[in-house]
């Protein structure tokens, strides 16, 4: 139970962009205000530290014949990459951050992992022990982390005001999106050749924008 709430909450907490953006009153212009860019300087090594020790513990658990370095590397693949992809498909974070978890759990319930006997008991105490020993390896991997975060969440901001500004009406998109109006409506009829003019294909989104 306890290993599951770990779970839920690591992979629900990464798998959206952590710094809240408002639209700016005047133009509509989407924008960082102050309070939220605090919020995430602040709050963001806090939970890659806690994102990285969680996913540390959940594959130090189900791990038979990994070494602590091995493992350490493993969670912080798994949270950089959680990370990236909250930037660009919330839903593919999502399903990257419970996938290699619940495959753990599922690991464990089946009788498999670290702690099946107390011999497992032991060599999960060596690798305890390792990663204490390794722990200047981990902290590099933490403040990469922290580092890439900060990147990626600079760039999808970029992102996210190109977009905006690619919609204004005397936008070059909306001109290159003028000019070949006849070639996109010859796409858009092959397409959808064959399907009913009411025909709306709906998505059930497990996840939100900011989850």
């Amino acid at each position: 139970m306890i290993l599951m709430g770990i779970i839920l909450w690591a992979y629900r907490s990464m798998q959206h962009p952590r710094l809240y953006l408002a639209l700016d009153p005047k133009n509509g212009a989407p924008t960082a205000r102050w309070q939220a860019i605090v919020r995430y300087v602040v709050l963001t090594p806090i939970m890659v530290f806690l994102w990285l020790w969680a996913m540390l513990f959940i594959l130090t658990v189900a791990a038979d014949n990994r070494s602590a370095q091995a493992l350490a590397l493993s969670a912080a693949v798994v949270v950089g990459a959680a990370r990236v992809l909250a930037h660009i498909s919330p839903e593919g974070s999502h399903e990257l951050g419970k996938t290699i978890p619940l495959a753990v759990l599922t690991i464990i319930l089946l009788g498999g992992g670290i702690l099946n006997d107390d011999a497992g008991t032991n060599r999960w105490a060596e690798l305890l022990e390792g990663i204490d020993e390794n722990v200047d390896v981990l902290n590099t991997y933490y403040y990469l982390l922290v580092l890439l975060d900060f990147v990626v969440t600079a760039l999808w901001f970029l992102r996210e005001r190109a977009q905006w500004r690619s919609e204004l009406p005397n936008s070059n998109r909306r001109r290159f999106t003028a000019r070949f109006a006849p070639f996109f409506a010859f796409w858009r009829s092959v397409r959808d050749f064959g399907k009913a003019s009411t025909h709306k294909s709906t998505k059930q989104h497990e996840v939100t924008h900011h989850g």
